[in-house]
């Protein structure tokens, strides 16, 4: 059995009220996953309102490997297999101590099929978040421009839209304050960065006098 699909359009868009409980959970969960580290609080707060409960049964399919993906997952409770090609490769299980493994965060960026089955190894209750809600927490951050900023980069001008894509969302916002220093003439270089808001002034040493420029 496969785990039904919730209608699309609107009703993936309707913000719907959490127990103080579950929003705490889930803001521990997508704190920690990669594709969110970007938002801040009010960000993920807006994506759990448009996440909706699941409740998996023993031997449920919750992904078929094959299908287009749809939707992103938070384990609240229970245990889910990871087959590939039939074959047991993980499992996620979610415990009373705080672990709330996540899976599925590439099908909120890209509509290709999943690589992987994850079958539910007991009762279990899951969250699940679409790409309809992952989108429109994402179309009021200017990620589009982001986007289009990368694109100018020349070192980054070969890659594809996705792989922007894929860049972009692996940024996170850093914030600075007047007379902050970003980085040093002479630090190891380790880091990217795009200036989205603000001024930013770059001093340079000479090299005859060691004084600033």
């Amino acid at each position: 059995r496969c785990a039904p699909h919730a209608a699309r359009g609107g009703a993936e868009l309707e913000l719907q009220p959490k127990s103080a409980h579950v929003h705490t959970l889930l803001m521990a969960a997508l704190s920690k996953c990669f594709l969110f580290r970007h938002l801040d609080d009010d960000g993920i707060s807006e994506l759990i309102g448009y996440m909706r409960e699941h409740l998996a049964s023993e031997g449920q399919h919750i992904i078929q490997q094959g299908d287009k993906g749809d939707y992103f997952y938070v384990c609240e409770s229970g245990a889910y297999d990871v087959l590939v090609n039939g074959r047991h490769v993980h499992t996620y299980t979610a415990d009373g101590e705080g672990s709330r493994p996540c899976f599925g965060e590439l099908a909120l960026m890209y509509a290709k099929p999943r690589a992987a089955s994850v079958v539910a190894k007991s009762a279990g209750r899951l969250w699940k978040l679409g790409r309809a809600g992952f989108r429109s927490v994402q179309s009021k951050l200017g990620r589009g421009d982001l986007t289009k900023v990368l694109r100018k980069v020349d070192v980054f001008s070969s890659l594809s839209f996705a792989q922007l894509q894929q860049i972009r969302d692996s940024m996170t916002e850093v914030s600075a304050a007047e007379g902050d220093r970003i980085f040093r003439q002479g630090d190891v270089g380790d880091s990217f960065f795009v200036v989205m808001a603000g001024e930013a002034e770059v001093l340079r040493k000479s090299a005859e006098e060691g004084a600033e420029e």
